[in-house]
């Protein structure tokens, strides 16, 4: 044969999907507040707010390298991320994936809309504008630089054996939200998962509003001290 016909194919998984991943433990975000805290002054600023966007949201990676600042708004007196496809190089997984995350204040006492004015002030029209769009859209320099910097601050068996990476902030927000009592249809909704298959909240029941979403993300502790945490950007 001139060529492999199983060349790409993989064995189907036999793990359930919260197994695939790991949530980070507690020490996990100490070391990440540390190693953020420690990122070079001239990093590109996405290397700092990204990963904190994404435990702080429970957003996929291209759901927020595909950003724009007109995707940071108020909707009904709440600042939030508002996750579409609209236009032609944005993409979601889902249809259930349209949806507005509210931001976490502490998101906001880090600086997070300061740097968006700032980027308006200058007239940048995307929230990472040194990112640029591949084949698969905006998160591949994202996934590059996070596989490399996380072996840095976690450890071997993190690494190996918890299968720890940058999806495993999207699966911190959802245990730390499950574990803080929020077990309705709020979580899902954050998340972007269908409710289809729950008759009162999917057929019959009209999509909370982002003042409801707002007081389950604010139940969100992940333990940072946010005088640390902040960084002063030149």
């Amino acid at each position: 044969l001139s060529a492999n016909p199983a060349s790409g194919l993989q064995y189907k998984t036999k793990q359930r999907p919260d197994e695939e991943r790991s949530p980070y433990s507690v020490q996990n975000l100490q070391d990440l507040q540390a190693a953020l805290r420690t990122l070079p002054d001239h990093c590109h600023t996405w290397k700092y707010w990204t990963p904190l966007v994404a435990v702080y949201s429970g957003m996929r990676q291209n759901e927020i390298a595909q950003l724009y600042l007109d995707d940071i708004c108020e909707r009904h007196d709440v600042l939030c991320f508002d996750v579409n496809g609209e236009g032609d190089d944005k993409a979601l997984k889902s249809k259930a994936a349209c949806r507005l995350v509210p931001v976490h204040p502490h998101l906001i006492e880090l600086g997070f809309l300061d740097y968006v004015e700032e980027l308006r002030r200058r007239g940048e029209a995307r929230v990472w504008p040194d990112l640029k769009k591949k084949r698969d859209g905006y998160g591949l320099p994202i996934s590059r630089w996070f596989s490399g910097w996380r072996k840095t601050w976690l450890t071997e068996e993190d690494l190996q054996q918890h299968k720890k990476d940058f999806h495993s902030f999207r699966h911190t927000f959802d245990d730390r939200l499950k574990h803080a009592g929020v077990l309705d249809v709020r979580l899902p909704q954050l998340m972007g998962h269908s409710m289809e298959a729950d008759q009162t909240f999917g057929r019959y029941g009209d999509l909370l509003k982002p003042p409801q979403l707002l007081e389950a993300v604010k139940l969100l502790d992940l333990g940072f001290d946010l005088d640390v945490l902040r960084r002063e950007w030149k």
